[in-house]
Order: structure tokens, then sequence, then C-alpha cells
């Protein structure tokens, strides 16, 4: 693992698993006092579950806000296969992912993974607007613990 570890980069956000959108929304608010958000459909240009290309996947998502540094993420899997769609089979809606934020990606991705962890899922797109970014999710077995990476994104023209 790099010396300085992933928390020096802190969480960027807590995942939770819905299966319906607004009602996890409508539930956080009503128990929680949790009111604004930020929603939005994610369609990667590339998926790979596993290490296999996915069509067609696709999220919606809310970014529910806080008042500290971490925000909460509430994902309702929509189109292609995913991580989120087997959690949702094998478990009830909840809590799913850690997540951190970096900005050399392929570096913690190689130390995670020569760490011993599960590579489940990636993903990357770029645009205009937010430039280059890519994601990915992996199990710590000892801790039976899903992190997800997220990279921090930039302009590669």
């Amino acid at each position: 693992m790099l010396k300085n570890g992933l928390m020096k980069h802190g969480i960027h956000h807590i995942g939770f698993v819905a299966r319906n959108l607004d009602e996890a929304v409508e539930l956080w608010n009503v128990k929680y006092g949790i009111e604004g958000y930020q929603r939005y459909h994610f369609v990667p240009q590339k998926a790979w579950l596993r290490g296999q290309p996915v069509e067609g996947f696709s999220l919606n998502i809310a970014m529910l806000e806080t008042t500290g540094y971490c925000t909460i993420e509430i994902v309702e899997p929509d189109g292609g296969n995913s991580i989120f769609h087997e959690f949702l089979t094998d478990h009830e809606e909840g809590f799913h992912h850690l997540c951190f934020s970096v900005k050399q990606f392929d570096v913690w991705k190689k130390s995670l993974l020569e760490n011993g962890n599960e590579l489940l899922f990636e993903c990357e797109t770029e645009d205009e607007i937010i430039g280059f970014r890519r994601g990915m999710f992996c199990k710590d077995m000892n801790l039976n613990l899903i992190l997800e990476l997220k990279e921090i994104p930039y302009f590669r023209k």
C-alpha cells in the first residue's frame, strides 16, 4: 500500500444502493432532514464488470448534501449488468461502498489490486465540460468492504 494511504485523500462519499431513487431520497429527507441533492443519470462511455465489457450500463444517482466534508450517494441501478444489480439480488437496500477521489488513479488502482483486493467494476467517460475520468470498485476481502476509486477529472487535450 502506498505510504500515506487513501485516508489522506479523505472519503469523498458514502454509497448506498436503492431500488427506487425517489423513495430513497424522500426517506433520507423525512428521517434525517437531508433536503438538498443533485440528481443525474450516469452513462459512462465504457464499463467492465469483472473484466468483461458491459453494454448499455447506466445508473440514476442522487448526491445528498451534508454540512460535513463527505456526501451521501444513493445509486439506483438502471441499464446493463452491474455490481449494484448484484447487490440488490443478494441484499436489502443499504450501505454499499466508500469512495476516495484521487489524482494518481493508475498508481492507486495498482496498489489496491496488489494488496489483494478483488476488482469488481470499472468505467470511464469523457466530455468537454468535466473532462476525462475513470472509476473502479474493488472488494477488500479481509474487511468485507467495497471501495470505489474515483479519478479527479482532467482534460487530455
